[in-house]
């Protein structure tokens, strides 16, 4: 009753769950997970980033252990304001914005939303998916259609977490949604909010920040000419590419963790 009265009908943003690793004198890294995920997706990486940084992870809303309120629609501002509350209350000074899949889209309008303290931003396997009538590409185009026919397909009512889970194979995000039936609605419900209707192209022309991002070439979600977009739409980015997969495997850890030290000692 409290909760839908201060949240839903007074609009109070939720406050997420936080966990924070490593020295905090270093600079200060803000990691954000993909979708059904949780803060624990960046286990291989925090050994080695905790050398030189300072790591926060942050539970998106509706994920890990972090409020999951099925009333709600999941688009982004909803995301986006609880972020927003949860870092303020963090009361950070300058900060490196880190995201995986959703959570680039995510740290993308958020940089473009509120950069103050935000020194860089980094994404990692951003699902670029821009409207297919302006792909060019014609094998981009139709991967972006498959794929976009194969989220909707997720939310129809006959689909369930165990049925989803047996597509992993094509659909690696779907690995990490647990069956819960707390976080399965807000999972479906975000992912057609900001994954399938997303607006990261444009969010990115308007970061001032430098930005990088990388993605694997093996990826089964992630359209490399698509990617490419954004340094297309922002100059600012710069493109990085590792043999892999989605997931924030511990190949993927090694690859990022060795080039973001290096940059920090450069």
């Amino acid at each position: 009753m409290f909760d839908r009265l201060w949240h839903q009908f007074f609009g109070l943003p939720y406050r997420l769950h936080v966990k924070k690793y490593g020295t905090p004198n270093l600079p200060v890294l803000v990691l954000l997970h993909g979708i059904g995920a949780s803060g624990e997706d960046w286990k291989y990486f925090l050994p080695e980033l905790t050398k030189r940084y300072h790591c926060i992870t942050i539970d998106l809303l509706g994920c890990g252990q972090s409020p999951k309120p099925q009333w709600l629609e999941y688009y982004p501002d909803d995301h986006i304001a609880s972020l927003r509350r949860t870092i303020r209350h963090l009361g950070l000074g300058d900060y490196t914005l880190v995201g995986h899949s959703l959570g680039s889209l995510l740290a993308t309008n958020y940089a473009r939303r509120y950069p103050n303290g935000i020194k860089r931003v980094i994404l990692l396997s951003p699902p670029v998916y821009p409207d297919i009538a302006h792909i060019r590409n014609h094998l981009a185009k139709q991967r972006t259609g498959v794929l976009l026919a194969l989220y909707r397909s997720t939310r129809k009512s006959f689909m369930t977490p165990e049925l989803i889970s047996r597509l992993a194979f094509i659909l690696p995000p779907a690995r990490t949604i647990k069956e819960d039936s707390e976080g399965w609605l807000p999972a479906l419900k975000t992912l057609e909010h900001c994954i399938e209707k997303q607006t990261i192209l444009a969010d990115i022309k308007l970061v001032k920040v430098p930005i990088d991002v990388w993605y694997g070439v093996l990826d089964e979600v992630v359209i490399g000419t698509n990617v490419h977009l954004l340094a297309a739409h922002q100059p600012k980015a710069k493109i990085h590419t590792y043999g892999g997969r989605h997931l924030l495997t511990k190949q993927y850890a090694d690859v990022f963790t060795t080039w973001l030290l290096g940059t920090a000692k450069s």
